[in-house]
């Protein structure tokens, strides 16, 4: 031995600097991989949102035009009895009690001034047409008549809603069919010349009252449009924009004399918050001419 003391290694370690550029990275790396995930949820939740309103729109739509379809049908062998009321009748800016007979009592419309649709179609026997709830049954009133009428309400949380009211064995009732539905407009194709082809769209206030039989027995032609809101509040329509449910010309004419063809998203965001909307439109013509006759 030559009287030395044995060398210790050195201990290995991280300096305090070392220690926190290492921390700060990490963190850095958290955060961005939270703001992925956030990222990646944000648009999970539009895309499942746009999802929803299509589904909507194309089920209300399959609906509307299905039953719009059937107006004044009825069996062969009552063909030749005319029915006392049109096939289709509507109402502008009103909405419905779920209880109340068919459109008798009118209530003004809570929602947007959405409009009122009834029709009219074969009940009873073999060739019974379900009516908008998907039922077949016996109205009280017409023989082998019944109706099939939409309308928007808000439910018991607020939730604007397209309703069918329909008569069934125990009374009138009405059934939600699709949610979201912040309007609900109609025009009607108006057969002047008895050419079969609509000669001019009118709103059901300018075609007159529903118990105006002659000037409804004209419509040959509906023309919907409805404007649904989407349940995700993350990405919202521009507030600036301004929804024309039958487009920017008609909605430019028309916004003062038929209600509620044009809303503006500043109104609507004050009402019910910042949603992804969606305009949807349809033109269904009527398959049977009046007093049921098939064309």
């Amino acid at each position: 031995m030559n009287g030395r003391l044995p060398c210790r290694s050195r201990a290995a370690g991280l300096s305090l600097v070392e220690l926190m550029v290492s921390l700060l990275v990490g963190l850095i790396v958290v955060l961005a991989a939270t703001s992925l995930l956030l990222s990646v949820q944000r648009s999970h939740a539009v895309q499942d949102d746009l999802l929803r309103l299509d589904e909507n729109a194309r089920f209300a739509l399959e609906v509307l035009a299905r039953t719009v379809r059937h107006a004044g049908f009825a069996a062969p062998d009552d063909a030749a009895a005319p029915p006392a009321s049109a096939a289709v009748l509507g109402i502008d800016a009103a909405s419905l009690a779920r209880n109340s007979e068919g459109i008798a009592d009118p209530q003004p419309s809570g929602v947007n001034a959405s409009d009122v649709l009834a029709i009219r179609h074969a009940a009873s026997g073999p060739f019974a047409v379900p009516n908008c709830a998907g039922f077949r049954g016996t109205a009280a009133g017409e023989a082998r008549a019944s109706w099939s009428i939409f309308y928007v309400a808000r439910d018991a949380e607020g939730e604007p809603q397209l309703y069918c009211k329909y008569e069934g064995e125990h009374g009138w009732n009405a059934d939600a069919i699709v949610a979201g539905v912040e309007g609900f407009q109609v025009l009607y194709g108006i057969d002047g010349d008895g050419d079969g082809l609509p000669d001019r769209l009118l709103s059901a206030a300018a075609l007159g009252p529903p118990d105006a039989t002659a000037a409804w027995r004209q419509v040959v032609m509906i023309r919907i449009a409805m404007l649904l809101r989407g349940q995700s509040r993350g990405e919202a329509t521009r507030v600036d924009e301004v929804h024309d449910l039958f487009g920017p010309a008609y909605g430019a004419e028309h916004a003062s004399d038929d209600a509620g063809v044009r809303l503006s998203e500043a109104e609507l965001s004050g009402q019910s918050g910042a949603r992804m909307r969606r305009v949807v439109q349809a033109t269904v013509y009527l398959r049977n001419a009046e007093a049921g006759r098939v064309r």
